[in-house]
């Protein structure tokens, strides 16, 4: 099952920030995680690398009066679900008001759609 969100260029960039963070883990860390946070892991490094395809392909193209145009990405419903774990977890921990504003958008915006 498919999972398309309407995404704007400031969230599709904040999620690459969030995802590249999740996705790069160490060995030893993922070794001591447990079973849920190694499967979302998993999930999170395949869906890093779509998304920041998405991200450079919209910052290389992007002007001034597309800010507030909305973007399309397709997610499987496994791959929605573990970001949304993930944005879930950053909406207390972000200490700046911008960063935390996108991280409760982006959790309302796919929690609606799971």
């Amino acid at each position: 099952m498919n999972i398309d969100l309407k995404l704007t260029p400031d969230e599709i960039g904040y999620l690459n920030n969030v995802l590249s963070d999740a996705a790069n883990v160490d060995v030893a860390t993922f070794a001591r995680s447990e079973r849920q946070n190694k499967v979302v892991i998993s999930i999170l490094a395949g869906v890093s690398e779509t998304v920041e395809d998405k991200f450079k392909a919209l910052s290389r193209k992007q002007n001034l009066f597309d800010a507030k145009k909305k973007y399309k990405l397709s997610l499987q419903y496994h791959e929605a679900y573990a970001i949304n774990i993930i944005v879930c977890g950053r909406t207390t921990k972000e200490r700046d008001p911008h960063r935390r504003l996108m991280a409760n958008k982006l959790f309302t915006t796919i929690d609606a759609k799971l």
